[in-house]
């Protein structure tokens, strides 16, 4: 196929190698009022932006704050402050005279693969509890679903789980993902800063769930680890949300790695 420039602003003329020509259009093109596309796919919407505007647009606009705000910037880190505090302080705040001495309901999130991970997070707590606010980190080891309690450094059991189910949700995973010996789903949650942040909330979990992300991969790249990852962030969310037991639309899943051990031969590429 030939492109020959014929002078029109934003236009070539195609040529296919059937010898065939056409102009192709490089603008964006403004479509009827009554059409609808049966087919949609990410190109075709982004071409046709002009019909109804992609979703992000419109919230980066609502999002966006002013000096003429209705709101006490002056204040807003002081609250965000005590908002972390008694989160970590009062959330899944479990009472060890309540748990029988042999439960597995709560495990040491020191032990396993991602041992090491956690150990980091748990001795730098100061610098990630805000992170820990705006993303909750899932651990699938064992046929079970983890929560992660960042201020204890402990894993609190929720759910038996498939790592099937988890696979499925991941349309580009590598043949490796059903064999790692543990998999981490992090999981944004912007409702819980929109008390201060507002709208905003998803802007500041999404890049806190980014951080994580590079905090992770960093400990993994050590060549200290003893641990392998793979990362994925292209995920069916639905599904992995199913698949981990987390219900609720406010929910965002920004990232699934899967871990093995250094010495397995199968093990994924270094992140």
């Amino acid at each position: 196929m030939v492109a020959v420039t014929d002078g029109t602003a934003g236009a070539d003329i195609v040529q296919s190698a059937e010898g065939a020509t056409f102009t192709e259009l490089e603008e964006t093109l403004i479509p009827y009022p009554d059409s609808f596309d049966l087919q949609r796919r990410n190109d075709t919407e982004y071409i046709l932006r002009l019909r109804n505007g992609l979703g992000f647009e419109r919230f980066i606009i609502e999002s966006r704050i002013s000096r003429f705000d209705n709101e006490d910037f002056s204040t807003l880190d002081s609250r965000l402050t005590s908002l972390v505090e008694w989160y970590h302080s009062t959330v899944y705040n479990i009472n060890d005279e309540l748990l029988e001495p042999e439960t597995a309901l709560v495990i040491d999130a020191a032990a396993g693969p991602s041992g090491r991970i956690f150990a980091q997070l748990h001795a730098n707590l100061a610098m990630v509890q805000e992170h820990l606010l705006y993303v909750d980190i899932y651990v699938l080891r064992g046929g079970w679903v983890y929560r992660y309690i960042g201020a204890r450094n402990l894993l609190l059991s929720k759910m038996a789980a498939s790592v099937a189910d988890l696979a499925g949700a991941i349309p580009n995973r590598r043949d490796s993902f059903e064999t790692a010996v543990e998999h981490i789903v992090l999981v944004a949650r912007p409702k819980r800063s929109a008390m201060v942040h507002g709208e905003r909330a998803l802007v500041r979990s999404l890049v806190a769930a980014g951080e994580l992300v590079q905090i992770i991969a960093s400990i993994l790249g050590s060549p200290m680890s003893t641990t392998k990852g793979r990362r994925y962030a292209d995920v069916f969310d639905r599904q992995a949300l199913a698949a981990i037991g987390v219900e609720g639309y406010d929910t965002v899943v920004a990232s699934v790695f899967e871990l093995h051990d250094q010495t397995t031969p199968e093990g994924g590429e270094r992140v």
